[in-house]
C-alpha cells in the first residue's frame, strides 16, 4: 500500500485537484507519469476530468501517454467530452490539445485497427454485417449486426470488447442491472433502496440487482429463483468492468473479452435464456421474407408503390397539414395472401412536418369509411420543413431468414434498431402486426439520423401504424 509521501500517490491527488505545482514536485521526486491503480486514471485523465488545461498540456508534453484507456475503455478525451457542459471552452481546449502529439493519434490508430480487426471476427462468426459508423461514439467505430438464434444482436465494437444490444429481449417487465463494480451485498443485503440479495447466484461480491418498483422486484426474484436460468447466468462469468442491464424489451451486456471462446459461450448462454423466457410476439403476417427495390416501371400484377400521393388525402391532428405516404401496398397480390384487408391498397402514412424527421415516432390511421383518420399520432415538435417522396414501384423477391435484416423488407419480424417498440392499436389496445420496414439511404431519411419506418396493421380495426425510430 502507498503512503502518503509516494510520489505516485501524490501525482494523481495534485492532478485531480488542479494542483500544478503539486503535479511538478511529484514528478520530480520520480512519480511514474503513467500511474495509475488498477485500470483507473492516470494524470493526464484526471487533468482532463477538471477541466486543468495546464496540468494537462505539462504532462503531455513530458511524455504522458494519452492513449491509455481506463476499465470502462475510455481515454481522456471521452472522460473530457463526456463532462463539456461543466466548461465547455476548457474542454474542447484539452481535446485540442490531444493534436499536438503524434503518440496519441499513433494510439488512437492502433486501437482503431484492433476494433476493426475483432468487428470482423464477430461478422464472421455470426454471420453479420459490419459497417463504420458515419458518426463514432466515444468509444466505438465500428458495428455489427446480426440474428444469433433468434436474438436480434448488434455489437458496437471498441479494441477489446464491445457494448452488445439484443433488442428483442423481452424477459417479465423488470429493470435491474448486473455489476460487478459495487460490492455491498454483504454490508446492505435488503435494506438498502435499489439491491436484491439472491444467494448461491454468483460471487459473494458479485452482483447486485437494481429494481425501480415492486413489482419489477417481484419479478426479478421469479427469472433468478428459477434452477436453468441461474445456471446460464453462471456461464456468463462477469469480470471487472463488465456488467449487464435487462429491461422489458431489451438487454444489455458490456463485454472485456476478445477470446471468441468465451463470446460464443456467453451468447449461448443468453440465447438459452431467450428461447425459454422471452415473450414471443405474435407470428408474423407474412412468414415469407421479400426484400423491396424500387423500380421505375412494374413488371408484375401487383402494382405496389413506394411515395407518391395517398388517394384520400389525411389531415394531421397537430399542423393541420397533408399527410405524405410511404408506401401503397396491393392487398390483393397473392403474395399477401391471408392478410384481411377491406381496401384494394394497405397504405402507410405519416406528417412530414410533425413525425418523418425525428428521433421516434408513431402514428396510426384507420382505414373506416370513406375518409382515413388518424386515430393516434405520438406529440412531436412540428419542423414545417418536411418533404414527400417521389413515386415509384416496389419489386419483391424473396430473402433467407437473416438477409436484409435492417433494410428495406417486407414480412418477418422487425429488424429494431433501438429495441422493439411493436405498438398497440389505438382501437383494440391489441398488438399490432408487423407488415414492412424501410431504412434510410441517399435522398431518403427517416427520424433524425440513420433511421427506420416500420408499417404495422391491425386487421380487425383497419388500421395500418407507423413506427420510426433513428440510430
Amino acid at each position: 500500500m502507498t503512503s502518503q509521501a509516494d510520489p505516485n500517490t501524490n501525482l494523481l491527488r495534485a492532478a485531480k485537484s488542479g494542483d500544478l505545482d503539486g503535479v511538478v514536485a511529484a514528478l520530480a521526486e520520480g512519480a511514474n507519469i503513467n500511474y495509475r491503480v488498477g485500470k483507473g486514471w492516470t494524470a493526464a485523465m484526471w487533468a482532463a476530468r477538471g477541466h486543468h488545461v495546464e496540468i494537462f498540456a505539462y504532462v503531455a508534453e513530458r511524455g504522458a501517454d494519452l492513449s491509455i484507456r481506463d476499465g470502462l475503455n475510455h481515454d481522456f478525451w471521452d472522460i473530457s467530452a463526456k463532462n463539456y457542459l461543466e466548461d465547455y471552452a476548457r474542454s474542447s481546449e484539452i481535446q485540442g490539445l490531444a493534436r499536438r502529439f503524434p503518440q496519441y493519434e499513433a494510439g488512437v490508430a492502433q486501437m482503431t485497427a484492433e476494433a476493426k480487426l475483432f468487428a470482423k471476427s464477430l461478422a464472421k462468426e455470426f454471420k453479420g454485417k459490419t459497417r463504420t459508423l458515419s458518426v463514432a461514439n466515444t468509444h466505438s467505430e465500428f458495428q455489427v449486426r446480426t440474428t444469433y438464434r433468434d436474438m436480434q444482436c448488434e455489437f458496437m465494437v471498441f479494441a477489446g470488447g464491445f457494448d452488445l444490444t439484443i433488442q428483442n429481449f423481452r424477459v417479465e417487465d423488470m429493470v435491474i442491472s448486473l455489476n460487478i463494480e459495487h460490492r455491498d451485498n454483504k454490508l446492505h443485503p435488503v435494506e438498502r433502496d435499489g439491491m436484491l440479495a439472491i444467494e448461491g447466484l454468483f460471487s459473494e461480491d458479485f452482483p447486485i440487482y437494481h429494481f425501480p418498483s415492486t413489482h419489477s422486484r417481484e419479478a426479478a426474484e421469479k427469472f433468478f429463483s428459477a434452477a436453468e436460468n441461474r445456471d446460464d447466468l453462471m456461464q456468463l462469468r462477469f469480470n471487472r468492468y463488465e456488467w449487464m442491464a435487462m429491461v422489458p424489451r431489451q438487454l444489455r451486456l458490456r463485454n472485456q473479452s476478445t477470446d471468441m471462446a468465451v463470446v460464443k459461450s456467453r451468447l449461448d448462454a443468453l440465447a438459452n435464456i431467450y428461447e425459454r423466457t422471452s415473450k414471443k410476439t405474435a407470428a408474423p403476417l407474412l412468414a415469407q421474407r421479400y426484400a423491396m427495390k424500387y423500380v421505375r416501371t412494374n413488371n408484375g400484377d401487383a402494382e405496389h408503390r413506394f411515395g407518391g400521393v395517398a388517394k384520400k388525402a389525411i389531415q394531421c391532428p397537430q399542423c393541420e397539414g397533408d399527410l405524405c405516404q410511404i408506401a401503397s401496398f396491393d392487398a390483393t397480390d397473392a403474395r399477401l395472401d391471408g392478410i384481411r384487408w377491406k381496401r384494394k391498397n394497405i397504405e402507410a402514412a405519416v406528417c412530414p412536418n410533425c413525425s418523418l424527421y425525428d428521433v421516434s415516432s408513431l402514428t396510426c390511421i384507420r382505414y373506416v369509411g370513406k375518409t382515413p383518420t388518424v386515430v393516434y399520432q405520438s406529440e412531436q415538435s412540428c419542423s414545417g420543413e418536411g418533404e414527400g417522396f417521389g413515386e415509384c414501384f416496389i419489386a419483391l423477391s424473396p430473402v433467407g431468414n437473416c438477409a436484409a435484416e435492417f433494410k428495406h423488407r417486407l414480412g418477418g419480424e422487425p429488424g429494431w434498431i433501438q429495441g422493439d417498440d411493436t405498438p398497440d392499436c389505438p382501437c383494440c389496445k391489441k398488438s399490432m402486426r408487423f407488415l414492412a420496414q424501410f431504412s434510410s439511404g441517399t435522398g431518403l431519411v427517416f427520424g433524425a439520423d440513420e433511421g427506420l419506418a416500420y408499417v404495422f396493421l391491425c386487421s380487425p380495426c383497419q388500421t395500418v401504424g407507423v413506427a420510426i425510430q433513428s440510430c
